[in-house]
């Protein structure tokens, strides 16, 4: 009988023959994923703020105090430099020129007025001269004092005195006769005040101004403005020195003698008024604020004196230290070239340069997190945390290398920590080594730089693995200060830079060292809380056995407490034998099943020899019971505020594993009442997720195997390895084991290692000639574990 098939030819077939797509198709695979193109624009926006906080465009200025060029440094373009000496010196000559100010009180000499013609009309109303007379005479006319020897060239006798005394008399009633005309008095005082009117506008001065005194300023004029006057300094008036002062000036005495008829009486006013203008306050206070603020007005308005730079002009000499008059130069050459319209193209052309330059490492950078550390890729906070921190430690490096401590290594060995820390020394050799090139491309683009950068966080990396104690980290931080030391000596020497600038550098650069590994020790908590993870320190720390949840977990559930000290140690010893982290899976096996204390007879390891409550209840209410201690052993570890990789290894430890012993229970109550629907298997499954990580692999290993093991009537080596094998068999054909990364290599290994260990634990022992037989084991009876496994209890 023909089928009539068509025949297909050869082509035809090959044609439906469908390939697994390449490495292109993938990629464009990816590449339509939202959550890829999320994260892409993420990154490209990144690359964007680090190439902005490079400025790449413009060529870094890389010279520094007591750097000595190894040939001489020449100008290249013409320049003006900004003299500082001869600009100071012209501004202190400008300063020189400035008018000292002074706030003129005229209200005392007006007093003197006053006080001037009440003792005038004292004077005309007394018949005898008053005692106030003799400050009316010169000093040459006034009668000496009793207890005042006599001058041995003046006659001292009677009749010599008396006729002085006579003379006086005189010399005062005509005083007092001349006032005592009608007017007189009305026109002395309009006299005074003509006489005295230049002083009250200008005041007076006892003695020049000096420079040792009243600072820079001329000597030969001074600004007057009147002090609680409307008018301030600036609307003063500039009076001539040699007119304010007392003897001179305005010449009071011959003003006096030109509006006073009598000369007498006009020399007699003129020695008054000296003796008080001498002793009285002065009229003019020195403003000191004034002078000074037009002592700076008067610098700023001086120009900067600047000196011509000619191309090919030594700037700065061969193997000499730059000092910072030549540094000045050379910024100013530096920026002459920036300036220049032949610059632009260039600064476009460096720009594209630098952007490309951090795309292709932020590009290599990315491929190596993809391959080595997926959880950085699938945390878009992870993501956003990482390149902020880059960002951040790049602008830091830029900021600290402007000033001339150069500390710029601060900043990124305080990364390379973090990083080494967070997601472990792999990663943190190659970002901080990217970031390391990116910060010597930014401060000065030598090979130098990026050597001692390099080196100094690739030892950091390197010795930072397990973190047990904040001491390690300021050893860490001292062993690359060390490495920064020498670095900076011998790159130093090789470059031919004195040996006393390059020991200052290297001492700047461990000290830098030390520093940041003291600013990581105390920043320590808070990276743990912002990055999400956990260190050894916090480890230990949680293992100690008088946290509350411990404590609480001894007293409600004694039985899941011995077992979770079993697991902890089982678990330990098979992390570290395929190099996961053996405490955090310790410590994790501690917390593993804290969710029991809150139903704790419900599990067989507390029931002791009370009645089982799961025989009065149906296999599926037993299930939920059992499953609910891994959400409620979740939910009080947040609630106690534990780390997340914690939280995640109590979800994560029995994965999507069946409850096989109800599971069973329940088929058999099936088969007795044909009526029923069929079971539903994903009812009697733990809701997951499956274990994400090697140490929640081992932990449910472990796990398992602790609990089975006491089913063993006689836990010889040989069911002991036969226990281990079924139930590591079984969890990988269940597909636990797909999400963690384990191989099966791994797998043997940690088999090996629980099985000596449980061996361990179930050693036998020397029965003694007087020790009696042991009674041989009742029956055991079946009851359920929380793994799944039937558990025996003698």
């Amino acid at each position: 009988m023909s089928l009539n098939m068509p025949k297909r030819k050869r082509p035809k077939r090959v044609n439906t023959l469908e390939m697994p797509p390449g490495f292109w198709a993938k990629f464009w695979t990816q590449l339509r994923r939202q959550d890829v193109q999320v994260r892409l624009l993420l990154i490209i926006f990144a690359a964007v703020l680090m190439w902005a906080c490079i400025q790449p465009w413009n060529p870094p200025f890389s010279y520094r105090p007591g750097y000595a060029p190894p040939r001489d440094i020449v100008a290249t373009v013409p320049f003006r430099h900004i003299d500082t000496i001869a600009t100071l010196q012209a501004q202190d000559l400008s300063a020189q020129d400035v008018n000292y100010v002074f706030a003129l009180d005229a209200t005392r000499l007006l007093r003197l007025r006053e006080e001037l013609h009440n003792i005038l009309v004292q004077l005309v109303s007394s018949d005898r001269p008053p005692a106030i007379w003799k400050e009316f005479l010169p000093s040459e006319k006034q009668e000496p004092k009793q207890n005042q020897e006599a001058d041995a060239a003046e006659p001292t006798d009677p009749e010599t005195l008396a006729k002085a005394r006579a003379a006086r008399q005189e010399e005062f009633q005509q005083f007092r006769e001349a006032l005592n005309k009608e007017g007189a008095l009305a026109k002395l005082d309009r006299a005074l005040e003509e006489a005295l009117a230049p002083y009250e506008r200008h005041g007076i001065l006892k003695r020049p101004p000096t420079e040792e005194e009243l600072g820079q300023g001329r000597p030969d004029q001074i600004l007057i403005y009147r002090e609680g006057g409307e008018e301030g300094p600036e609307d003063g008036e500039i009076v001539p020195v040699e007119d304010l002062l007392l003897g001179e000036g305005y010449r009071l005495q011959d003003r006096l003698s030109g509006a006073i008829d009598s000369v007498d009486v006009a020399d007699h006013i003129y020695h008054w008024l000296m003796s008080r203008l001498n002793t009285m306050p002065s009229l003019l206070r020195f403003d000191s604020d004034a002078t000074e603020k037009a002592r700076q007005a008067a610098r700023a308005r001086v120009q900067p004196v600047k000196k011509r730079y000619a191309p090919g002009q030594t700037l700065a000499q061969a193997n000499h230290p730059l000092t910072e008059k030549e540094l000045q130069v050379l910024r100013e050459e530096y920026q002459e070239k920036l300036s220049l319209p032949e610059a632009i193209p260039r600064k476009y052309l460096r720009g594209t340069a630098g952007f490309v330059l951090i795309l292709s490492l932020f590009s290599l950078c990315g491929y190596f997190i993809y391959r080595k550390e997926l959880r950085i890729v699938d945390s878009l906070r992870r993501i956003t945390t990482l390149l902020l921190l880059a960002i951040l430690t790049v602008l830091l490096s830029r900021w600290l290398s402007l000033d001339s401590w150069r500390a710029e290594l601060i900043p990124l060995l305080f990364f390379a920590m973090t990083i080494a820390i967070a997601y472990g020394q792999e990663i943190a050799l190659v970002l901080s080594c990217a970031l390391a090139i990116m910060i010597s491309y930014a401060v000065g683009p030598n090979l130098e730089l990026s050597i001692i950068l390099g080196g100094t966080v690739a030892a950091a990396a390197f010795m930072l693995g397990r973190v047990r104690s904040r001491g390690k980290l300021i050893k860490v931080g001292f062993l690359s200060g060390l490495v920064a030391f020498g670095l900076t000596m011998g790159l130093g020497i090789l470059d031919g830079q004195p040996l006393l600038s390059l020991f200052y550098d290297g001492l700047h650069n461990f000290g830098w060292a030390i520093v940041t590994g003291f600013l990581v020790s105390g920043s320590l908590p808070l990276l743990e809380r912002y990055l999400e993870v956990v260190t050894d320190i916090s480890l230990l720390e949680l293992g100690d056995v008088a946290h509350p949840l411990l404590q609480e977990l001894v007293r409600r559930a004694p039985g899941t407490y011995n077992h979770s000290i079993n697991v902890a140690a089982l678990a330990d010893a098979a992390a570290e034998s395929i190099g996961a982290n053996g405490l955090l899976v310790r410590v994790a096996a501690y917390f593993h099943d804290i969710g029991k204390m809150l139903k704790p007879s419900y599990f067989i390891e507390n029931q002791g020899q009370d009645e089982n409550r799961h025989d009065s209840l149906l296999p599926t209410m037993s299930t939920l019971i059992i499953i609910a201690h891994v959400k409620d052993g979740a939910d009080l570890a947040r609630q106690r505020h534990l780390p997340q990789p914690i939280i995640d290894i109590i979800e994560q430890h029995h994965g999507t594993t069946l409850v096989q012993y109800f599971y069973e229970r329940a088929n058999r109550q099936a088969e007795d009442n044909p009526d029923r629907s069929p079971l539903d298997e994903d009812a009697f499954r733990y809701p997951g997720p499956k274990p994400q990580s090697k140490e929640a692999a081992v932990l449910m290993l472990s796990d398992s195997v602790e609990s089975a093991s006491r089913t063993l009537a006689e836990p010889t080596p040989t069911r002991i390895r036969h226990l281990v094998e079924k139930i590591a068999m079984a969890r990988l054909l269940d597909g636990q084991f797909d999400e963690c990364g384990l191989n099966l290599q791994e797998l043997k290994t940690i088999q090996e290692r629980l099985v000596k260990s449980l061996i361990a634990v179930y050693h036998g022992r020397v029965k003694y000639p007087d020790s009696k037989p042991e009674p041989k084991p009742e029956a055991s009876r079946s009851v359920p574990s929380s793994q799944g496994t039937d558990v025996a209890v003698g």
